[in-house]
């Protein structure tokens, strides 16, 4: 039997954003991990971005460039990269 609680529960996390793989031509955002460690980590960009999605690789990396179409220097891991919502 549901409880009170955990129907909240699964309302609440229905609504969390859910990655998936993207398409070339889709914008997202990529997270900042260099920051993690440093002290004063709240006061920078937690996403840089957005840049557009130019392939997904077989290592389930995605090769990314910026909007005006020069590319980034290196591929970024899946789990960096979120969607970038309008």
């Amino acid at each position: 039997m549901a409880t009170h609680y955990d129907r909240g529960a699964v309302s609440m996390y229905q609504t969390r954003l859910v990655r998936g793989s993207y398409s070339p031509g889709d914008l997202v955002l990529v997270r900042n991990t260099a920051i993690e460690k440093e002290l004063n980590w709240k006061t920078k960009p937690r996403y840089l971005g957005p840049y557009q999605v130019v392939w997904q690789t077989l290592e389930s990396s995605y090769v990314l460039e910026e909007l005006d179409g020069s590319p980034l220097a290196r591929s970024i891991a899946a789990f960096r990269v979120i969607p970038y919502i309008q």
